[in-house]
Order: structure tokens, then C-alpha cells, then sequence
């Protein structure tokens, strides 16, 4: 139990010392229970020569209740500072007693009571470290930090509400979020506005929110703020400038949230419309990171690297979300820096000795292609599993990766998929680490219609090799729409789950379409076999050429490969031809070499893989293909484009 004093501060009263005896009482069991509540003594005075408190406890008085909120405190103090007649407000401060190690998640706590659990049990214990400025916050210093700002959020009165942050993936992003969370509203990270964003495109997305939204605010850098308020006027939302939060008025902090309020809301990057916001409930995360880290093998002592932007769900709950709920580590990385260096994730690994790493597919071949090729050899024997995530995982990707690194100590069985999306919080399947992803082979020139079962290919036939995403995680069920259970069924995947969603936020008529009698309908096509799940593209990537199915993102796949074409650079789209009825196949793509002899190339290969010759190959030796915030091809935007002649 805390020992309070009022050394430095007024006598205090009786009633005081009673009000502060009811608010220890209060005090969440994981504060209450633990040895880490206590005050320096002569015994322990060089905890307090070398360390901070952990936090300090705010009470403040009111008809004789104590109203707790744990804030940081960047003063000396030992005690509780008797309440002024007027503010009746104190504190106590709370020290640290003993490291524990890999603290496993106690099941009765929410993610806010889990780091500060942490915050009190492994308090020297990294939490967040940015690697190229080698910035780190220790998990005393995150609750800390993030309680000082909380209660300056708390202040505008907005609890409940949205709080877009815009930002980059640094310290006070980070802070900002977790406060808004403590403060009790539900944050949002979104991307600042960037050369490689079409200016259209981003603003008039980002306008469309705001207004779908109605209420709350937007946090970004005073530029930001700036531009928001000349390219989209109308806004309605609150705007604040993050050089000036710190500068509010600080106000108590709100109870904390119940299991089902909304703790976050996630967006998509918009490529069909308007950005789709998925709000998150506290038990919603909860259950979804404690299955994750079951499928993923997960917990405390693990290390995380990641250059993924904060705004995406990976970024957000697999590499942030997800190591705070587990004590864990996790090492941060700019995103534009790792695309021009990305040998910098490799060194993070070493240095850390990282255990866990999440990438999109075109990362695996970004990094086998771009990392300089030389005598060194990388330590990448630490992690355990590299996670291919948030679009389709491809065996070509993961053959070449193993090809190049195995030497460094990457195993096949370190190379995992994993199927996830912001419906479910994050994941949905995993592949298990330590075994190698299964691959189902089958024919290549068009994958079925939707009912009809996967063929496995015949001699001498064009295969497309398709990669497992694992069974599906703990308390979640997946399925193929009308297959009546049959494995082998091509069709939409459903899914059901106890951290599904319960809506769109302010748009029923979507949630009634996506979500029918417990199911939601992810309008991903695969296939069940075994109970593993097989990803092989969207309903709304296919292109039906000739009566065929084909999928963007396999043709975009094939055309990447040659030889001058930019990889991640690509768009595959089906224009309605009127003669005949059908689709013509168009591809668009960015280049460096000769436009001709890679046309041709193009074509060769599209012929030879699928049977298939483009209607039309457009080729550009600038930038042209339009790109989603998040980063994937736009398809809409660029068949957009290229209908009006924009890719003339």
C-alpha cells in the first residue's frame, strides 16, 4: 500500500487523510495488489536518486469522494499534496519497486489498464524506441507522458467524439493518440499530405469525411491546419494545432471507458469512396490481441520492427496496439526512410534482436531486390516470424526473400501469411510460425467461377501457386458464401467473430449490406481446404475478358516482373467494350528503359502466363499511377484516369 506524507505542502486534515484512504481503496487491484505503490525509504532511496515516479495519482475532492486520474509527475514528491481550500486537489505519487519480467495480460483488464499496468511493473522496460533519432519512451514514461497531454484533450469537451490525428510516425503522434483514448475519445491517425498523394484525390477524400464525421476535431502539425482550412473550408470539426495542445488548460480525466465503448476508429484508405470508418470497441481489441498472440506466438519478451505507417491496421494494432497490451518492445522506423533504405529494417533487427516483423507483400520484394548486394551478413536468425499481410501473399514473393536471406538466418518456417482487416480489429488466420505456409497449385487462366470448386492444375498447364493464410485465430469462423461447408469451393469469404464490428460509423445502409445475420461479407474471393484459408483476390479486382475471370492484382503481379517495370507501380483495369460486351484489359505502368521493347515484353508474358494479349499497354517514365494513402494501386482513381485521357 502507498504511504502518503505531506512533507512540502500543508498539514492535512483528518478528513483529507480519510478521503485519501477511500481513494486508495479505489485504486484498480493492479495498483492496489501490487508492491510497486509505495514510497522511498532509507532502505530504497536509490530508486529516487535514479528514477522518476511512475505516475502520480491526482484525487480530487468532491462531495467527499475522491475522483482519481493518473497523470505524470515531473516534480520530486514522495506524497500527496494537501488540496488548497479552493481546487481540492492531490496527489500521490507512485513508485517503482522491482522490474518483472514479461508480464503476461491479466484477463480482467482493457488495454488502458494494461499499460498501466505495465507502466507500473515493468517501468524501465522500452516501449517505444524510433530509430533514427534513437528516441525511446519506457513505459513509466508513455503513461506518464500520455496523461499529462490527456488531460489537456479532456479540456475541450468532446468526450465520446472523433480526434482525427494528423501526423507522422513520431513520439508525439503516439502520445497524442493513447491520450485521446485516456481522455475518452476515439482517435484516428490519418496521413499528412505528401508529393507521392494526388492532391485531388487526398483532399477531396479527406473534405468528404469531415463532413461524414459532423463532430469532433482534427490534431495536426499548424501546416496541416494551415492547408486543411484552405483546401477544404467547409470543415466543421474542431481544429488544433499540436505545437499548441500542450498549452490548454488541463481538466479531470473522464471514468474509464467501459468494454464497450469505442476506444479507436479505423479507416480504410478510400479506394472505392469514401473513407469507411470502423469503430473499435475496448473488449473488441482486447479479445482479438489476446487470440492474436496465441496464433502469432506473442507475449512480453518479444521485439517488434516495423516501418509501417500508424494509419493502417497493421501498422496500428499489430505493431503498436499489440506490443503495449504485452509489455513488449517495439522499434519504429520513418516509412519514406525505409523505402529508400531498406537495409534499415535489417539493421533494426540486429540490434534489437527482433522477433516479429509485419510486411505487405511488395516489402518482401523490395527488400530482396533493393538491399545492396554485399560480403555482409545480416543477423536475422532473432525473428521468428515474418508476417505477409494486407494484400494478397504471393509465393513468388516469399521464394525469392528465402532464396536471398536464408544465409542470414531466414527459415521457411519463419515466413508466415496472415488474412486480416479493420472489421475484425486486425487478423482473421495466421499461418503458424515455425511451419512452412502450405501452397495449393492450381490453373492459372481464370481461378473458377464463383460456386464452382478449385481445379488443381494439369500437366504441362500454367499454375498459379496460391499460399495459405492459416486456420482461422481463436473465437473466429470463417466461410465460403453458399459452399454448404464443401472445402475446395471458390467463392466471397465470410466471417464471424466475437471482435466483429457491430457497423460503419454513421452509415447503416453499408453495415446492412456487410454485415447479414452474424456474417460479415468481406467481398475477398477464396477458397477453404483443410480448414486453412486461401486468399485469391476481391469481386471488385476481377476483370471478366472473354468470359473469363481474371484478377488485377495477378496480371499486375505478371507484369512487375518484367524487366524495366516498376515494381508496386502497375494497374491492371477491365474498360467495358461495347462491340462485344465485354472488358478489354488495359495496363498502365511506370517504367526505365526503352517504352517499345517493354511493351512487348509485357505482352509476351501476359500471352504465355495467361493466354491473354492487352487490349492496351500504356507506359510512362514518370509518375502517373495513382496510389492509395495506404499505399495500394487506386484502381477506381486510375481507370478514372485513364478514361479521360489522363494517361494519354
Amino acid at each position: 500500500m502507498a504511504s502518503c506524507s505531506s512533507r512540502g505542502a500543508p498539514r492535512t486534515s483528518a478528513r483529507h487523510g480519510a478521503t485519501v484512504a477511500a481513494a486508495l481503496k479505489r485504486m484498480p487491484p493492479s495498483m492496489r495488489e501490487s508492491k510497486c505503490v509505495r514510497r522511498p525509504t532509507a532502505r530504497n532511496a536509490g530508486l529516487r536518486a535514479r528514477k522518476s515516479p511512475i505516475a502520480t495519482i491526482f484525487f480530487r475532492a468532491a462531495n467527499n469522494r475522491a475522483i482519481p486520474v493518473l497523470c505524470p509527475d515531473q516534480l520530486e514528491t514522495t506524497s500527496y499534496d494537501a488540496p488548497a481550500s479552493a481546487s481540492h486537489i492531490f496527489r500521490i505519487s507512485v513508485w517503482p519497486n522491482t522490474y518483472r519480467h514479461a508480464v503476461p495480460p491479466d484477463s480482467r483488464l482493457m488495454f488502458l489498464e494494461q499499460v498501466e499496468r505495465h507502466a507500473l511493473e515493468r517501468a524501465d522496460h522500452v516501449a517505444l524506441r524510433w530509430s533514427q533519432t534513437s528516441v525511446e519512451l519506457t513505459y513509466s514514461e508513455l503513461w506518464s507522458r500520455t496523461g499529462e497531454r490527456a488531460m489537456r484533450l479532456a479540456a475541450l469537451g468532446l468526450e465520446g467524439a472523433p480526434l482525427l490525428i494528423f501526423g507522422a510516425n513520431n513520439p508525439d503522434a503516439v502520445i497524442s493518440f493513447i491520450a485521446a483514448m485516456r481522455a475518452g475519445l476515439a482517435p484516428s491517425f490519418m496521413p499528412l499530405p505528401a508529393a507521392r498523394f494526388d492532391d485531388q484525390a487526398f483532399w477531396s477524400g479527406h473534405a468528404a469525411l469531415f463532413d461524414h464525421l459532423g463532430q469532433g476535431a482534427v490534431l495536426a502539425p499548424q501546416t496541416a491546419v494551415d492547408a486543411i482550412r484552405q483546401e477544404c473550408p467547409a470543415i466543421s470539426l474542431t481544429l488544433l494545432a499540436s505545437e499548441q495542445i500542450d498549452s490548454l488548460a488541463a481538466s479531470p480525466l473522464p471514468a474509464r471507458p467501459a468494454g464497450t465503448a469505442v476506444a479507436l476508429l479505423q479507416h480504410s484508405s478510400g479506394t472505392t469512396g469514401l473513407k469507411k470508418g470502423v469503430p473499435l470497441s475496448y473488449r473488441a481489441i482486447d479479445v482479438q490481441l489476446r487470440a492474436y498472440a496465441e496464433a502469432v506466438e506473442f507475449d512480453g519478451d518479444s521485439i517488434i520492427a516495423s516501418w509501417l505507417p500508424l494509419y493502417h491496421d497493421m501498422g496500428l494494432i499489430a505493431c503498436l496496439m499489440l506490443p503495449l497490451t504485452f509489455g513488449a518492445e517495439v522499434n519504429f522506423i520513418d516509412p519514406f526512410y525505409w523505402t529508400a533504405n531498406p537495409q534499415s529494417l535489417f539493421e533494426v533487427i540486429e540490434q534489437r534482436r527482433a522477433t516479429h516483423v509485419w510486411l505487405p507483400n511488395f516489402a518482401f520484394r523490395h527488400l530482396e531486390r533493393a538491399v545492396r548486394r554485399t560480403n555482409r551478413i545480416w543477423a536475422l536468425g532473432s525473428v521468428k516470424a515474418w508476417v505477409n499481410c494486407s494484400e494478397p501473399c504471393k509465393a513468388d514473393a516469399f521464394a525469392a526473400f528465402l532464396t536471398r536471406y536464408a544465409e542470414h538466418g531466414v527459415t521457411a518456417g519463419s515466413l508466415t501469411c496472415c488474412y486480416a482487416m479493420a472489421e475484425t480489429v486486425f487478423a482473421v488466420t495466421q499461418s503458424p510460425p515455425g511451419t512452412p505456409v502450405t501452397i495449393r497449385h492450381v490453373a492459372a487462366i481464370g481461378l473458377g467461377e464463383i460456386g464452382e470448386t478449385v481445379a488443381p492444375c494439369s500437366p504441362g498447364e500454367a499454375a498459379a501457386s496460391v499460399l495459405g493464410c492459416g486456420r482461422a485465430i481463436p473465437g473466429c469462423q470463417i466461410r465460403i458464401r453458399d459452399a454448404d461447408g464443401q472445402d475446395g469451393v471458390y467463392g466471397e469469404i465470410e466471417v464471424a467473430a466475437e471482435f466483429l464490428f457491430d457497423g460503419y460509423f454513421r452509415a447503416p445502409e453499408r453495415t446492412s449490406l456487410a454485415l447479414q445475420n452474424g456474417w460479415y461479407r468481406t467481398a475477398d474471393i477464396g477458397f477453404i481446404d483443410s480448414g486453412e484459408l486461401f486468399v485469391c483476390g476481391r469481386l471488385d479486382d476481377r476483370i471478366i475478358v472473354g468470359g473469363r475471370n481474371l484478377y488485377a492484382h495477378q496480371i499486375e503481379q505478371l507484369t512487375a516482373d518484367v524487366p524495366g517495370v516498376t515494381p508496386g507501380r502497375v494497374v491492371a483495369m477491365g474498360v467495358h467494350h461495347p462491340e462485344s460486351g465485354s472488358e478489354r484489359l488495359v495496363i498502365a505502368a511506370e517504367i526505365s528503359g526503352e517504352s517499345d521493347a517493354i511493351a512487348k515484353m509485357i505482352i509476351q508474358t501476359l500471352d504465355a502466363s495467361l493466354g491473354l494479349r492487352p487490349a492496351d499497354v500504356r507506359l510512362f517514365s514518370d509518375r502517373r499511377i495513382i496510389k492509395t494513402t495506404s499505399g495500394k494501386v487506386d484502381r477506381k482513381r486510375n481507370r478514372e484516369r485513364y478514361l479521360s485521357g489522363g494517361f494519354a
